[in-house]
C-alpha cells in the first residue's frame, strides 16, 4: 500500500508543479493537445512567445516522469486496494491498465510534439492529427480510470 500512496503523492505533486508551471501559456498546452491539423498546431505555437516555446520544451523532463508515476500509480491502486476488488478479475485487469495505456499515449504525445515543435516545417503532415488523436486517447483513458474509481466508490460506500 505504500507504493499506492507513494507514487499517488508523486504524481500529484508533479501534476500540480508542471501545472504551475505552465500557466502563463496563453492558450494552454491543453488546447495544443487538441489541434488535429497543421495548421491549428501552427496557430498555438505563433501565439507563444520564443520564451513560451522553451517553457513547454522544458516542461517535458517533469512531464515524462509524471506518466510514469501516474502509469505505475494507476497499474498498483487497481492491483493493490480493495476500491476495484469486488468486481470480476477481468474488470480489474483491464482497469489496472488505463493508467498505464494512458502514460504510453502520453509519452507518444510528448515525442510528436517535441518533434513537431522542432520539425514542423518539415513535419509529415500525417503527425498533426496523430497528436491530436493519441492525446485524445491519453484524456479518455484517464477518464474512464477515474470514472471507473468513483463509480466503484460509490458502490461501495451504498
Amino acid at each position: 500500500m505504500r507504493t499506492v500512496w507513494f507514487f499517488g503523492l508523486i504524481t500529484a505533486a508533479l501534476f500540480a508543479g508542471i501545472a504551475v508551471y505552465l500557466l502563463p501559456l496563453k492558450p494552454s498546452v491543453v488546447s495544443l493537445q487538441f489541434t488535429f491539423s497543421e495548421s491549428a498546431f501552427l496557430a498555438v505555437l505563433h501565439r507563444w512567445q520564443a520564451d513560451d516555446i522553451a517553457r513547454f520544451k522544458a516542461h517535458f523532463v517533469a512531464d515524462y516522469a509524471l506518466l510514469v508515476c501516474y502509469g505505475v500509480f494507476g497499474y498498483t491502486f487497481a492491483r493493490r486496494t480493495l476500491l476495484f476488488g469486488s468486481g470480476s478479475h477481468g474488470r480489474k485487469r483491464l482497469l489496472s491498465w488505463l493508467l498505464p495505456l494512458a502514460a504510453l499515449m502520453d509519452a507518444i504525445e510528448n515525442a510528436l510534439h517535441l518533434y513537431l515543435i522542432s520539425a514542423a516545417s518539415h513535419a509529415t503532415a500525417a503527425l498533426f492529427p496523430a497528436a491530436g488523436v493519441v492525446a485524445t486517447l491519453k484524456w479518455l483513458l484517464l477518464g474512464a480510470f477515474v470514472t471507473a474509481a468513483v463509480l466503484s466508490l460509490r458502490t461501495r460506500t451504498r
